[in-house]
Order: C-alpha cells, then structure tokens, then sequence
C-alpha cells in the first residue's frame, strides 16, 4: 500500500513541478538576456539572467560561471 501511495505521490509531484516550471519559464521569457542584481553574503552580484532550472532557480552568468539564484532579491538593471 506504502508503496503504490509513493509512487502516485511522486508521479503528482512531477506533473505539478513540470507544469510549475513551465509557467515560471514563461513568465520570465522576456526578462532572460537582462543584466540582474542581487546581495549574496553582504556582496551585490550581478550578471546576466539565462534561464530558470528544473528546480525554480534562476541562472545567472557570472565572469564565465554559471550561478544558482534561489532566494532573496533579484534587481532588474537593464
């Protein structure tokens, strides 16, 4: 029983994420390519927004790496 609640469950969890992501992708299409902002450790970063990952962050370039934004402030510089 334990088993087949779990394996529902998770088939849920990934339609509603999938469908999640999409959305928020959609929604964040007209600002990827913008130059962004944000403070991480008492330090404003900035670089350019790419994409939203599978899991919700957002993708930012930064001096060639590849960071993972997942919470806090994000500022649209231009």
């Amino acid at each position: 029983m334990f088993d087949r609640v779990a394996s529902n469950y998770d088939a849920l969890n990934s339609v509603m994420t999938a469908g999640l992501h999409h959305r928020w992708r959609e929604r964040a299409a007209d600002n990827l390519g913008r130059i962004v902002e944000w403070d991480a450790d008492g330090v404003t970063r900035r670089g350019v927004a790419l994409d939203i990952d599978s899991r919700g962050a957002l993708l930012v370039r930064v001096d060639g790496a590849i960071i993972r934004v997942i919470s806090g402030e994000v500022r649209w510089v231009s």
